[in-house]
């Protein structure tokens, strides 16, 4: 008989006097492993927040090991039953392996390192993690990282594990072996939570599926009778069967031709990049896949500072161009969307319009005296977000809401070419969709296309060429998923 460890019944988060999470109901027995959606990174923000022990509940109660926890006890007692794994480590890079996951599970005020050594070696010798216990953490892969953070969990006798979007930060054939070593610790007594936006994981791994939307659960779930393409359809507002607008997107053939090129790279070297080659065209979109991340910012460096590059041309146009930072590059025509672009680039105590109004007054000279500009601007906000949202500051408008701003400013200001840093970094299902429909018109406008992924599956969402770069240098498709599936 399955015993309960952890249950909420009717709870609510508030954050900043708003409600995130309206009603809450769950049931985490002993053994489990319980799998999360959430329709909006907003309500799967709030949850993290919570199991790190970071907030109360504003109503509803909570229930560990069949005792109720008062509120003001929650966060203490969350902060020592739970532990959450994410994409950033929570291990010390200034000590090893062995003193992470034994110097605060040793309740002595003594740093015994040869009682860590021997302690630490059983344990990963028993949960079958191929990790010397004296090897510093900054020198462990990501996968290793998340294995000694599982074990260090298990040795300070944590009830729940929480992991969060780990498919999102760990390669698919990496994926089989820590879920082999989920198995391994959930024989010992372990409990987990899996926070997945929608991945084949959070479907196969689980025992419980509990779906959240607009603040509320729909119910928990047997993942085996759930038909994943109708509950992705439901979450992200499609109606069942209904295809994304293929039609508004630009097809290779149209938009391959070299009189519409409006970007060129050519044998281009940085310090960390060498021999990059690709073309652009009018209304074209180019996914990069980078194996390292770190390339990415070598490729960033390539338009924040045009001195990293050390041979080769880029052209815009049949031009040949070096410019020295963004801001020459956006005259040349070239605008760059960060990471979370949504969180970074828009200024919420300002107005929806106003956030318009500012990317375009650097392309149109005084731009605030032109009533006619500031008209055509309230008429899109009208039309693309709905009327009387155009005097509205952005601090209280939801995380799909500011993504459509973000890429409309881009719709607006025309520019050759946008560079997109990893725009399906965030679990939000409504982020996804408003980013491949708002790509979709950005490329009828004739605007080309530059997005950099690190999450191989990402390549998938979209039409348009692909190239693949490991080391700092492009290499072939099949190099890529040779080394990323092999055994």
């Amino acid at each position: 008989m399955k015993r309960e460890l952890f249950a909420l019944e009717k709870a609510a988060f508030k954050e900043n006097d708003k409600e995130i999470i309206r009603g809450l109901t769950m049931h985490l027995y002993e053994k489990d492993i319980y799998g999360i959606i959430c329709d909006s990174i907003d309500e799967r923000d709030m949850l993290l927040y919570f199991f790190k022990g970071r907030c109360e509940l504003s109503r509803g109660q909570i229930r560990l090991r069949h005792n109720p926890v008062k509120n003001g006890n929650v966060p203490q007692t969350l902060s020592r039953e739970f532990a959450v794994i994410e994409k950033k480590s929570k291990l010390l890079t200034s000590l090893s392996v062995m003193e992470n996951i034994c110097i605060f599970a040793d309740r002595s005020y003594i740093v015994r390192k040869r009682k860590y050594y021997d302690m630490t070696k059983r344990y990963l010798e028993y949960f079958d993690v191929g990790v010397a216990p004296d090897k510093p953490v900054q020198s462990l892969s990501v996968k290793e990282r998340v294995a000694v953070e599982l074990v260090k969990a298990y040795v300070e006798h944590k009830s729940v594990i929480v992991l969060a979007d780990l498919s999102g930060f760990i390669q698919e054939n990496e994926l089989m072996q820590i879920y082999r070593l989920l198995l391994k610790l959930k024989q010992k007594g372990q409990s987990f939570i899996l926070m997945e936006a929608f991945d084949d994981i959070v479907f196969s791994w689980t025992n419980q599926l509990l779906i959240i939307k607009n603040g509320k659960d729909l119910g928990c779930f047997e993942p085996a009778f759930v038909d994943r393409q109708t509950l992705y359809a439901f979450l992200s507002g499609r109606q069942n069967g209904t295809e994304r607008p293929m039609e508004r997107r630009r097809g290779m053939e149209e938009a391959a031709d070299a009189d519409d090129t409006v970007l060129r790279m050519e044998k281009v070297c940085t310090p960390g990049l060498r021999n990059l080659s690709f073309a652009v065209g009018r209304g074209e979109m180019v996914k990069v896949f980078f194996a390292n991340e770190r390339n990415v910012e070598d490729f960033r460096e390539i338009f924040m500072d045009g001195n990293r590059i050390t041979s080769g041309e880029v052209f815009v146009g049949e031009r040949p161009v070096r410019c020295r930072n963004i801001r020459e590059w956006r005259r040349r025509g070239l605008c760059y969307s960060a990471e979370m672009s949504y969180k970074s680039m828009l200024i919420r105590d300002m107005t929806v319009v106003d956030n318009f109004m500012l990317e375009l007054s650097e392309k149109v000279r005084f731009l605030w005296l032109l009533p006619k500009y500031k008209r055509s601007v309230h008429q899109y906000i009208d039309r693309t977000l709905g009327e009387g949202m155009a005097n509205r500051k952005l601090r209280n408008l939801p995380p799909d809401i500011l993504q459509k701003i973000e890429l409309g400013k881009y719709y607006l200001a025309m520019p050759k070419v946008l560079i997109c840093e990893n725009p399906f970094r965030e679990v939000d299902l409504h982020i996804r969709e408003v980013t491949l429909e708002m790509f979709a018109k950005l490329q009828e406008r004739g605007i080309a296309i530059i997005v950099l992924i690190t999450n191989l599956s990402d390549m998938n969402l979209m039409e348009g060429s692909n190239i693949y770069v490991r080391n700092g240098e492009p290499v072939d498709e099949k190099e890529i998923y040779r080394l990323l599936y092999k055994d």
